[in-house]
C-alpha cells in the first residue's frame, strides 16, 4: 500500500514496486536509499500498528457483545444474521428462532463438535449428535 499505491504522507504517491524485488533478495530491480527504506519501513509499521489498535478497541468496546455472540454459537453452532443481532443485543431466541438455529442451513453442520444438552436429573453436559 505505501509502495504502490501511495498510501503515505511522508512517501508520497511515488510507486516504488520496482524497489519491492530488492526486498524478496531479487537484485535486478532498482534499489531505494537507506533513508526511504526506513521511511517506508515505519509508514507500514504504523498502518499496522493503527490496524491493530483500531481491532483491538472494537473488541474492548463490543466485549459483552462478542461474549454473547460465542455463548451462542456454543449453544446453536449455527446463527442467521437476524438471530446473531438478537444474541448480541440479549435478547433471547423465540421458539421459532431457536429452532431454525438448530436447523441450520439445511445442509447439515459443518461443525465437528457436537452439541451439549443438559441430562434430565443431574443437571450435567452430555454430547448429543446433531441430526
Amino acid at each position: 500500500m505505501v509502495m504502490r499505491w501511495g498510501m503515505s504522507d511522508k512517501i508520497g504517491n511515488i510507486d516504488y514496486s520496482e524497489a519491492h524485488s530488492g526486498y524478496d533478495g531479487n537484485t535486478a530491480g532498482f534499489s531505494v536509499s537507506a533513508e526511504t527504506k526506513r521511511l517506508i519501513e515505519e509508514e507500514v509499521k504504523a498502518i499496522i500498528d493503527e490496524g491493530y489498535r483500531r481491532a483491538r478497541q472494537i473488541l474492548d468496546e463490543n466485549e459483552v457483545e462478542f461474549e454473547r455472540l460465542a455463548q451462542g454459537l456454543l449453544e446453536y453452532e449455527t446463527l442467521t444474521g437476524d438471530q446473531i443481532r438478537k444474541v448480541m443485543a440479549g435478547e433471547p431466541l423465540s421458539g421459532n428462532d431457536a429452532d431454525d438455529a438448530d436447523k441450520g442451513s439445511g445442509l447439515g453442520s459443518i461443525a465437528a463438535i457436537p452439541k451439549t444438552k443438559p441430562k434430565a436429573p443431574t443437571g450435567g453436559m452430555e454430547p448429543e449428535p446433531s441430526a
